[in-house]
């Protein structure tokens, strides 16, 4: 018998203005990690994919690795080496989206669940935070939402709480085709202060809370105009200037870099997210920048867990999921989202298939194999990468239909 567990972890924008360093915010762009304690190996074996594929760190320094050793050792418990490790994300590398963060995350979470080390989250947030060097974007990955870390003075403690992010917000990333390191951006920043800066910093820090809560116009403007990185970093980010304007043009209340850039992070009214989406888009455009620009929804909760042992002599339990539907074919249903049961996701569809025959035809062809044009999704990602109807559930999955065309 192999243990593996399958973990997923949310993207995060921080630095978010007067935010800098302890305010994050969960993205959804996603992160999953498979790992296998695999007795057939003697090292660790990493497959990456999706925008890891620009990676070409050893699995030493692959930083789920480093999360899951940090997680081991803060438990006291040794790291196994024989370990296969699959990968696969979203996130966009050296982009200002907490790519690092959420494989630090990963690699910790993994090895709580692999190795039964008892840690909380709390635990987890403080282990990725001591991996990554700072907890902004860390306590979005684990908590999910908005959140404000802050670790308290001479000690590796970490207090996260979360925060009020008013539905009439809309948070925009724009995402240029060129990269932004870290380790770059962090040796532009000056050691040291003025107390005018400190002072002005600390009152955006107290506007962005306040605004983000309440949708203030005004601490909105005030607190995405950041003292202390972006007069340092901007130089780094191409057509920076140019794409705030367009972003305020459009309506937002302001932009700034998210993390160290070279994205960069505009908060709008709702009802102006498409145009602030477009302007920022062709601000880049314009000086010659491929770029893309997106709504984020913000995940309500971070990681998610699964964990299961693979045994020819057991078989899984039925779990319950949901199964959400597309308007044009939720006519045929009870309405969008229909409660189900299966231990994989084919029998889970075999299940509202019997229980309604005239959607059963959109969903699954008379073999009771998927049609090459209906996507199915399972908590986001695409059952295809995960065996297709044979992919197991877990208490609590959701599935989402997607029809290829309209009506289809």
């Amino acid at each position: 018998m192999s243990r593996r567990v399958h973990v997923r972890v949310p993207a995060s924008t921080s630095n978010i203005g007067g935010g800098f360093d302890c305010v994050g915010i969960a993205v959804d762009r996603w992160l999953s990690v498979a790992v296998t304690l695999d007795l057939s190996r003697d090292d660790v074996c990493i497959t990456r994919e999706g925008t890891l594929c620009e990676l070409d760190a050893t699995p030493d320094d692959d930083r789920i690795i480093v999360g899951f050793r940090a997680a081991c050792r803060h438990a006291g418990a040794r790291a196994p080496r024989r370990l296969r490790v699959r990968a696969r994300s979203a996130i966009p590398i050296a982009r200002g989206l907490g790519s690092s963060a959420a494989a630090s995350v990963a690699g910790a979470v993994a090895a709580n669940a692999l190795l039964d080390l008892a840690l909380d989250d709390q635990a987890i947030a403080g282990i990725a935070a001591a991996v990554e060097g700072h907890p902004d974007n860390v306590a979005p990955a684990v908590f999910g939402g908005a959140t404000l870390a802050l670790s308290a003075s001479g000690s590796k403690a970490l207090t996260v709480r979360p925060l009020t992010v008013s539905t009439e917000l809309a948070l925009i990333l724009a995402v240029p085709d060129f990269p932004v390191e870290t380790t770059r951006a962090r040796a532009l920043l000056p050691s040291t202060v003025s107390h005018p800066i400190a002072s002005r910093a600390a009152a955006l820090g107290a506007a962005l809370i306040h605004g983000l809560a309440t949708g203030d116009a005004g601490l909105l403007a005030a607190a995405l105009d950041d003292v202390l990185h972006v007069p340092y970093r901007r130089q780094l980010v191409r057509g920076f200037d140019a794409v705030v304007s367009a972003a305020r043009g459009a309506g937002a209340y302001g932009a700034t870099l998210s993390g160290s850039g070279s994205t960069i992070a505009a908060v709008a009214p709702r009802t102006f997210a498409v145009a602030v989406c477009h302007a920022m888009r062709s601000a880049w455009r314009d000086v010659g920048v491929d770029a893309q620009a997106f709504e984020s929804r913000t995940p309500a909760r971070g990681y998610a867990l699964r964990t299961r042992s693979h045994s020819l002599l057991k078989r899984s339990p039925l779990m319950p999921v949901t199964l959400h539907l597309p308007t044009v074919l939720a006519k045929l249903a009870d309405g969008k989202a229909i409660e189900t049961r299966g231990s994989t996701v084919g029998e889970a569809v075999a299940d509202v298939a019997a229980r309604y025959p005239s959607l059963a035809p959109r969903l699954r062809d008379d073999t009771g194999k998927p049609y090459p044009f209906v996507t199915f999704y399972l908590n986001d990602e695409d059952i295809r990468f995960h065996g297709g109807f044979e992919a197991r559930l877990a208490d609590g999955d959701e599935l989402t239909v997607v029809p290829a065309i309209a009506g289809g």
